[in-house]
């Protein structure tokens, strides 16, 4: 593609035009006010709702960043390997190829690479895209046509990327963009919406910016509806931190008596795919036994290095529980080393706890969240001890991280969990009663999870 000077001093201050007529892309409100916010402020940051088309825009404006200004560098970065190739780049590479059909001959030009994040037009211009487990891969970049920073996902990207990005970004035409899905009311991505900096451009989008939910009919494929709004409103009650990032776009409140953060449980979930294969360790499975008529009785299997599984079966009678789960004990495939089963002993869960020891023995482990703490000055409860043991190793900055499987249900359970100070000063979870009061719906699997994780049975071999 081939522009004048005018061409090109033009498009610079207009990224829309480009998008439109080069691109073959149409933006909605808020993305030609993020996209124009790039002209004249050094940062600029994006907290948004899920399905707003944010890492699309981002894509389109790499483009426009790459093409309009000759020698020019764009960085793109998240927080994993798979959210750089497999979201970012690949709207990459199909707003790169849509090209060809809107302006003809070779498109756009330059070298894009098959399968690598590189894209070059010329030697010292080009983008190229990298995961943040390196901070040296944001030394040495200079660009005379000016550099563009995109950091997808970026509550994901860990402090000393953004420092090393900042030492990049120093020149009078270079940028950082950052966008995400609002979920820790602290660090870096937090702090840019805290600051009365002129240099940073501050955006929002809620589900309801968003044009398929405002008019409540799907207008752009791929963007959130209101269905979906309306389906996550009748699971996630509205004071949960599922309900505030994923559709309000809101950083969730920064309060103590969240047991989980959300950020946290997200990057044990992230942690899944490398892990939830290839192990030959003892495992544990943890019952939860489904207490009312919307509940589900759960199995969560888990060794020390984390939950391998969640498998859930509607409520049913004792002896048709006890059956389930002597099936999946001895029938679960990878998962035959199993050779601890911890029940769920209180309430309804006692008769499925007596009758499984009566048909397997000592194999079969009494856990009754009623019951005194180990830390009996810590904890009101064993209850409590076992969420804050979970709390513990989902810890990213711990030194034993455990990995969560990748379940939207668990998610919002496990985040949704709040504590509070006894006037003994003991830790104490809230009740499922309480759960029910506000909205929140029985945390089978969150429950089973903190049971297979939490320090206890016969042979305790998890990390302390």
């Amino acid at each position: 593609m081939r522009l004048n000077k005018r061409q090109v001093l033009e498009l610079q201050e207009k990224p829309e035009l480009f998008i439109e007529h080069v691109l073959g892309a149409k933006l909605w409100e808020k993305q030609i006010q993020i996209a124009n916010g790039l002209i004249d402020h050094r940062i600029v940051a994006v907290r948004s709702c899920h399905g707003s088309g944010k890492t699309f825009l981002a894509a389109q404006l790499a483009l426009w960043w790459l093409y309009t200004r000759p020698f020019s560098t764009v960085i793109t970065t998240a927080p994993t390997g798979r959210q750089v190739t497999d979201l970012l780049w690949k709207e990459i590479r199909k707003s790169h190829k849509r090209a060809e059909q809107i302006v003809g001959g070779p498109g756009l030009g330059g070298e894009l690479l098959p399968k690598a994040p590189r894209l070059v037009v010329d030697d010292e211009w080009l983008c190229v895209g990298f995961s943040t487990d390196d901070p040296t891969s944001f030394q040495g970049w200079h660009s005379p046509g000016g550099i563009l920073a995109i950091f997808d996902e970026a509550p994901g990207i860990a402090p000393d990327i953004w420092d090393a990005a900042r030492g990049v970004i120093v020149g009078e035409h270079d940028r950082l963009m950052c966008i995400g899905n609002p979920t820790e009311a602290s660090g870096p991505f937090y702090n840019l919406f805290k600051t009365d900096s002129e240099n940073v451009a501050k955006f929002h989008i809620s589900a309801f910016d968003v044009p398929n939910v405002k008019e409540g009919k799907s207008l752009i494929p791929g963007l959130c509806t209101k269905d979906w709004v309306d389906e996550r409103r009748a699971e996630w009650d509205e004071s949960t931190p599922m309900w505030q990032s994923r559709v309000m776009g809101n950083f969730p409140e920064a309060s103590d008596s969240v047991v989980v953060p959300l950020s946290w449980a997200e990057a044990a979930m992230s942690r899944y795919e490398n892990n939830k294969i290839g192990s030959t360790k003892r495992l544990v499975m943890a019952v939860d036994v489904a207490r009312f008529g919307a509940d589900h009785t759960v199995f969560a299997f888990a060794n020390e290095d984390g939950v391998k599984e969640i498998v859930r079966a509607p409520k049913s009678d004792t002896m048709e529980t006890v059956g389930n789960v002597i099936k999946a004990f001895n029938d679960k495939g990878a998962f035959q080393n199993v050779d601890e089963i911890r029940v769920d002993a209180d309430g309804l869960g006692a008769g499925v706890f007596d009758r499984l020891k009566e048909q397997l023995g000592n194999v079969v482990v009494e856990m009754r969240g009623g019951m005194r703490a180990t830390e009996n000055e810590r904890y009101l409860n064993k209850r409590a001890e076992w969420y804050f043991t979970a709390r513990k190793k989902l810890d990213p900055n711990g030194d034993h991280r455990v990995f969560l499987p990748s379940s939207q249900t668990l998610l919002a359970q496990i985040t949704a969990i709040r504590f509070k100070i006894n006037s003994r000063g003991l830790l104490q979870i809230e009740s499922k009663e309480d759960m029910k009061k506000r909205g929140v719906k029985s945390p089978d699997e969150a429950d089973a999870v903190v049971m297979a994780l939490a320090d206890e049975g016969v042979n305790e071999f998890f990390f302390v």
